[in-house]
């Protein structure tokens, strides 16, 4: 549900009118706090970053967007409905990541993890390694990292918000695009899966990073 903040982002660069993003942040707000006081509400780290908004105001987006298509007619019902299901599709693409990752875990149980690390580990120290431990130990640069994972949905609010609102008409379809590169990753995946160096070395991540020669270069089977 995180990525339902490119669904806000797309609403506010439509440009609705002031009582309707300032409804969306509303009700965004008053979700989060809900969300806060459910009794037994799991409080990640992710929670508390920058982007524990995010999701709430997409919710937020949705809900306006929904009670004032009942309001519009004609031309304007329809672009409202096609920017509904739009935003929709933004906010709940999670999910379908999610199946495809499972499908891709039956398909393929194997990852190429330790493989990968051995290549990294050739250059003469370890990438993942290196910024796992600069984030242990900054709270700051944990944070941002975790924004920059779950804010890459809002590059492609922008660009779909960007092309619907061109002055001229761009050679490709971005929507078209973005669902290409979704089937053509999945397939890349199983062809090079991986997993991340937490699931392959476990414990030793990130702070006690394998020689080179103790990498066993061959492909892990993902318990």
């Amino acid at each position: 549900m995180e990525y339902a903040v490119g669904a806000f982002l797309f609403h506010l660069w439509s440009r609705p009118r002031r009582t309707e993003w300032i409804s969306a942040v509303v009700l965004g707000l008053v979700l989060r706090v809900l969300y806060e006081l459910a009794p037994g509400t799991p409080h990640s780290e992710f929670s508390s970053s920058l982007m524990g908004i995010g999701p709430f105001l997409g919710a937020g987006s949705l809900l306006v967007m929904t009670v004032t298509l009942f309001q519009l007619k004609g031309e304007q019902a329809d672009a409202r409905m096609r920017m509904l299901i739009t935003c929709a599709g933004i906010a709940f693409i999670a999910p379908v990541v999610q199946l495809l990752l499972a499908i891709s875990m039956r398909l393929t149980p194997y990852r190429y993890d330790p493989i990968l690390c051995a290549i990294d580990g050739s250059f003469g120290f370890q990438p993942s390694f290196l910024f796992g431990q600069l984030a242990a130990h900054s709270r700051v640069l944990k944070e941002l990292q975790l924004d920059v994972y779950y804010c890459l949905v809002l590059a492609v609010g922008m660009n779909y918000a960007a092309h619907e609102h061109r002055a001229a008409s761009w050679p490709v379809d971005v929507l078209r695009a973005y669902a290409t590169c979704t089937v053509l990753a999945f397939f890349l995946y199983i062809w090079l899966p991986a997993a991340g160096p937490g699931f392959a070395f476990h414990d030793a991540f990130p702070n006690h990073p394998p020689a080179l020669f103790q990498i066993p270069v061959r492909r892990m089977l993902l318990a």
